[in-house]
Order: structure tokens, then sequence, then C-alpha cells
């Protein structure tokens, strides 16, 4: 049985090759205790690493796609606790660029939102998570495996 994970976190990690995006998104068993260096900031885009710390991190899983996403720690308005609290979501599909209102949704992920929902809506634009039986928690050490 899968363990209760939340996404806390979606961390850029750009363009590969095949000019496609790549982002880890980061999820916690505990997402009422997630906290990062700088997440009261107004302006988390001048600072420089956003990520939580990573004893608050479960699973981190990359996903590949031609989607190019908005992030809250790229803002220069709002905080990460605003995240926290529902005001701006930790990413979202950037559309400026798009001739069309992506079909069949947009894709928007917010703080605490549960490893199934994330899933379900990658799914809906064919997007699945890379890697993910090789990214997967250790039972008895809790370590992370990186692919």
């Amino acid at each position: 049985m899968e363990k209760k994970l939340y996404l806390i976190y979606v961390n850029p990690i750009g363009k590969n090759s095949d000019d496609n995006f790549e982002y880890d998104f980061m999820f916690s068993e505990a997402p009422d205790v997630v906290w990062g260096d700088d997440w009261a900031e107004q302006c988390p885009s001048a600072c420089d690493d956003m990520c939580p710390d990573e004893s608050m991190i479960n699973k981190t899983i990359r996903i590949i796609c031609d989607i190019p996403f908005g992030l809250a720690q790229k803002n220069s308005c709002f905080s990460m606790q605003d995240c926290i609290d529902g005001i701006l979501a930790l990413a979202w599909e950037d559309i400026s660029e798009y001739e069309e209102y992506p079909s069949p949704i947009r894709l928007v992920f917010k703080f605490g939102e549960k490893i199934e929902n994330v899933r379900e809506k990658l799914s809906q634009r064919e997007i699945e998570f890379e890697g993910e039986d090789n990214d997967t928690a250790d039972e008895e050490t809790g370590e992370i495996t990186e692919f």
C-alpha cells in the first residue's frame, strides 16, 4: 500500500536535449510541517534556493514534458507561505504563448495536493512520472533512491 504523500514543491531542472522541460515534483508525508529557508520572503525570485529541507521530502519524482510551468518560487509578489495558505499555486501551466486554451485541462498544482491527484491531472495530458519505479523510498531506511 502506497504511503499518503502530498505535493510540497516543484523544482525546475531545465530543458533537456529533446527540448522538453524537466521538473522534480517533491512529496512529503507531513505537509503541515514543511518549511524552507526564506519561505517567508515576499519576493522568492530574489532568493537562491527555495527547496524545502531535505528531511521533509519523502519522495521526488521527475516529469518530462513540453509544457512550461510558472513556479511559485520564481514570482516576485507572493511568499511560499502564500502557497501553503492556498493563495498561490506551486506550479501552473504558462499559457501566455498558447493560441488556444489547453484541453482537456490547464495544469495547476497546489501545495498539499495528494500524489494521486497530481498523477491524475498529468495523465489527462498524457504525462507520466519518469522512473517512478526507480525513485522510491526504501521502506527500512526511508532514504530516497535517486534515478
